[in-house]
């Protein structure tokens, strides 16, 4: 762990005061531990944390509500209520964040469904580049 001292930090305003001489010692006082994001060859692959426990059911409402576009479509679509289309991705957002991965949005959900290899990215080329109410003369 890395530990900060006054003598690291940059001035914000140009009207700092300087160091005064004489009184090195209270510019050497730890402010706040910075975390150590170095990293042994050992412990980290580079590869992505392991994902969450989903099942196939939660994976399902997932990658069809992302599909789709609206939790009440994905409703209509699997005949489930939104409702429970909310309660499995509140379900599947507090798994991830069990395993250290928050995904809080739609589009975190997303990414960690590719990462988790859930979705291919190649599948995805045709969402969202038409609009279906649109016809081409």
């Amino acid at each position: 762990m890395t530990i900060a001292t006054a003598s690291d930090q940059v001035p914000t305003d140009n009207h700092a005061s300087p160091k005064p001489q004489g009184r090195a010692d209270s510019y050497s006082r730890p402010l706040r531990s910075i975390p150590d994001t170095s990293t042994d060859a050992d412990s980290y692959s580079g590869a992505t944390p392991p994902g969450p426990d989903l099942t196939a059911r939660e994976i399902e409402v997932l990658l069809t509500w992302l599909r789709v576009g609206t939790k009440a479509a994905a409703g209509r679509t699997l005949f489930i209520g939104t409702a429970t289309v909310k309660s499995h991705l509140t379900r599947i957002r507090q798994k991830y964040m069990a395993v250290g991965r928050p995904a809080a949005s739609k589009s975190a959900l997303f990414i960690r469904a590719v990462q988790d290899g859930y979705i291919d990215i190649t599948e995805w080329d045709d969402v969202g580049l038409t609009d279906p109410d649109i016809t081409e003369d």
